[in-house]
């Protein structure tokens, strides 16, 4: 089984805060009768199989085990054995770790490295079922796994069972790398249209990042796992979603509104350092960096060459050759005249003083039109919205991945 050591930081920070730390239980079992009575308990039950206390691996599991939070701790059960009966029983070696799961398949053999992150991540990815319908009930737990999502989409229930011994399977084949779920087309059929441009069912689609890839021809297992392996490789060529061009021209603040078809045209065009705003409209937060973003273009107006410009990344997608990923909304991203570097910005704080800064020290035109911002509007209302921009950061990606899914 191969590994993504890819993981959610927020969540393994939170793992990892021992000074808000409740240790989980970690029980030693020595003898296979009681432990296999353990094995059976309605969640999660990790065993370490070890030679002894003096283990270095064993001292690991036990440093998960302590780190784990109060709010966490009931739902995991850590174990340990040193009994050669067990061991033999479940015909392993040492070091071991086995999940025992309440669903399919049960017992998951941990095969990476001994290392807390890495055993965190594995155990994380082992409280959700290999192959699940993806709904209002789940979908935020799969979200937070920062891992692609492949979905089977289906209209009737006959189609939902057609192939699910078969994603069962990839499911396995790719445990930990590509989240593999089941989807009613019927009931979510604006977000399979809106995110992979598919209105018949059954269907297959994959979303690895900001990066759609809707599968076309013959729903064969042998075509479909090709697809997979192309996907995660590479090879395989994503969707551009756009809006018509027919709506890209400058609005009442003089900023130019970008669709997906016309990005990479407009910001590849050396003769302008192009500031490039990809929000998602419907947003509170967005909506208040709006003000900033609308001042910012009305101070740079007199410059003939600086284009601001702002894109719904919520309808549009950032051309496949797009050096960054769109993993926070609003994302700002810079591309400077002559050279077409695209520089991002990074920082937390957009008030306009800042963007100012960013703008100054980085664009090419910068130094010769850029006059020297009034501190008397760069502490104005427009800035102090940013508050709740910056208060936001913490959840854009959450935000954005939301706006993608529509209904869910």
């Amino acid at each position: 089984m191969r590994f993504s050591t890819k993981f959610n930081a927020s969540f393994l920070a939170l793992f990892l805060l021992a000074a808000f730390a409740f240790a989980a239980d970690y029980t030693q079992f020595d003898d296979l009768d009681k432990l296999k009575q353990f094995v059976k308990a309605d969640r999660l039950v990790i065993v370490g199989f070890f030679d002894s206390e003096k283990s270095e691996q064993y001292t690991v599991l036990k440093e998960v085990a302590d780190s784990v939070p109060e709010g966490f701790a009931k739902e995991f059960f850590f174990s340990y054995t040193f009994d050669k009966q067990s061991i033999a029983h479940y015909n392993v070696s040492t070091p071991t770790i086995l999940v025992f799961t309440p669903s399919y398949p049960h017992v998951e053999r941990y095969t990476g490295k001994f290392e807390i992150g890495e055993i965190t991540l594995f155990i994380r990815t082992c409280t959700l079922p290999l192959y699940d319908d993806y709904d209002m009930s789940n979908y935020a737990k799969y979200l937070n796994r920062d891992l692609p999502m492949a979905y089977y989409i289906y209209s009737t229930a006959e189609e939902k069972e057609q192939h699910k011994e078969f994603f069962i399977k990839e499911a396995i084949k790719h445990r930990g790398v590509v989240s593999f779920v089941s989807m009613n087309g019927t009931k979510f059929d604006k977000f399979a249209e809106n995110n992979f441009h598919q209105i018949n069912f059954p269907s297959f689609a994959i979303l690895k990042g900001s990066k759609r890839y809707p599968y076309v021809g013959e729903l064969s297992p042998k075509l479909i796992s090709s697809f997979v392996e192309d996907v995660l490789n590479g090879s395989a060529k994503s969707i551009v979603r756009s809006e018509p061009e027919s709506i890209s021209k400058k609005d009442e603040d003089g900023i130019l509104v970008l669709v997906g078809k016309n990005f990479e045209k407009v910001t590849t065009d050396v003769n302008y350092d192009v500031f490039v705003n990809i929000c998602a409209p419907s947003i509170p937060h967005c909506k208040e960096f709006d003000l900033v973003w609308a001042k910012l273009a009305e101070y740079m107006k007199q410059s003939q060459r600086f284009i601001f410009a702002k894109m719904d990344g919520t309808r549009n997608d950032i051309p496949e050759s797009s050096t960054f990923e769109l993993d926070s909304i609003p994302t700002l991203v810079l591309y400077k005249a002559e050279s077409s570097e695209v520089i991002r910005y990074t920082e937390k704080d957009k008030s306009l003083k800042n963007l100012w800064i960013f703008l100054k020290k980085n664009s090419a035109f910068g130094d010769q039109d850029m006059f020297d911002l009034d501190e008397s509007e760069s502490t104005d209302e427009s800035s102090e919205s940013t508050s709740e921009v910056v208060e936001a950061e913490t959840e854009t990606a959450d935000s954005k991945t939301t706006e993608s899914h529509d209904e869910l």
